[in-house]
C-alpha cells in the first residue's frame, strides 16, 4: 500500500465466502471499496456480484 499512501485496509465484510471487501484506510484512496478473490472462491458469478456490492452505501 505503500506506492498509494496508505497506511493499510480495513476489513468491512465477507461477501461471499471466502471473499472480502475492504476499504482503503489514508492515502489518495482513503475509503476505495476493493474486493479481493482467489481463484479457488466463488461461481461464475462471483465477480459480478462484487461489483454490485461495491457499489452499495455502506
Amino acid at each position: 500500500m505503500e506506492n498509494i499512501g496508505a497506511a493499510g485496509t480495513e476489513i468491512l465484510s465477507e461477501i461471499l465466502t471466502g471473499i472480502p471487501m475492504v476499504r482503503v484506510k489514508g492515502g489518495i484512496f482513503e475509503g476505495l471499496k476493493l474486493v479481493t478473490k482467489a481463484g479457488a472462491f466463488g461461481g461464475d458469478d462471483a465477480a459480478a456480484f462484487a461489483m454490485r456490492k461495491i457499489k452499495e452505501k455502506i
